[in-house]
């Protein structure tokens, strides 16, 4: 009869470490007890050693270096660029990037940022504020934008937190948004739903991810299947109030303006 996985020495502890957040594959230890129950060599790289110990394994919402794993992801560098296209469209040019963390994640969705301004022949106009995946973090890029000599007309934050955190900050500051600023977020939280807040976002897909994930680990147990296998799943961009026409193109009317949605009314 094999350990449990809480086994001293074992996976879980110290002498078998595995550090997802560090991505850091240390070696195993040869004395631990569950390697050694299933007879797994001493010189076997962890990465491999994780599989073995905890099948069935899948990754979600994230790329990993590892190639023994199964991976289930949503295509992060498209949601960005179809942010930008949807805001190029409405007359956007100086459209800035809030993003953040160190990870995977922050470097798909800057590069989905900067390829789709190149593709419209931005490139001259690329700004990226780096921070991180919270509301201080908004708040912070806002009070960095503030403090520019001029508002750029659109802000794409990497997750809808940070976005949130920008929207609270430039609307204190007496900021329309999105009246002169549009603002857009990713992940399709749950807060941006919400009716003061109707942030245009984009989802991860979360219920086909989750189904994918099972699909994967069915596979792997029933089906026998050996072979790590990856999906990229297509995100999906929602939009709600958040965003509106550049203010430099837009006509000029003589309607009375809600501050707070930056929406003509008495038309």
């Amino acid at each position: 009869m094999l350990p449990p996985l809480d086994t001293p020495g074992c996976a879980g502890r110290r002498n078998c470490n595995v550090n997802l957040d560090d991505r850091r594959w240390d070696r195993p230890d040869p004395d631990c007890e569950l390697q050694q129950a299933r007879g797994i060599p001493r010189n076997l790289q962890l990465d491999e050693t994780v599989v073995v110990l905890m099948l069935p394994i899948v990754v979600v919402g994230r790329r990993l270096p590892a190639t023994s794993l199964d991976v289930v992801r949503a295509a992060d560098s498209r949601g960005i660029a179809a942010a930008i296209d949807h805001l190029v469209a409405l007359g956007h040019r100086r459209i800035v990037h809030a993003t953040g963390g160190s990870g995977s994640i922050r470097a798909d969705r800057r590069d989905g940022y900067l390829r789709a301004m190149r593709r419209h022949g931005l490139g001259e106009s690329v700004s990226i504020i780096d921070g991180d995946f919270t509301e201080k973090a908004g708040m912070a890029a806002a009070e960095h934008l503030l403090a520019e000599r001029a508002l750029p007309t659109a802000v794409v934050a990497a997750n809808d937190r940070i976005a949130i955190g920008l929207l609270d900050a430039l609307r204190r500051a007496g900021v329309d948004v999105p009246g002169d600023v549009s603002i857009t977020g990713y992940d399709d939280s749950p807060l941006a739903r919400l009716s003061h807040i109707d942030l245009t976002s984009v989802s991860q897909e979360p219920r086909e991810q989750a189904n994918c994930a099972v699909a994967a680990v069915v596979e792997r147990r029933e089906g026998g299947r050996t072979a790590a296998v990856s999906w990229l799943l297509r995100s999906r961009f929602i939009v709600r109030d958040a965003p509106a026409p550049n203010p430099r193109t837009r006509p000029r009317h003589n309607c009375r303006r809600r501050r707070s949605m930056g929406r003509p009314t008495g038309c």
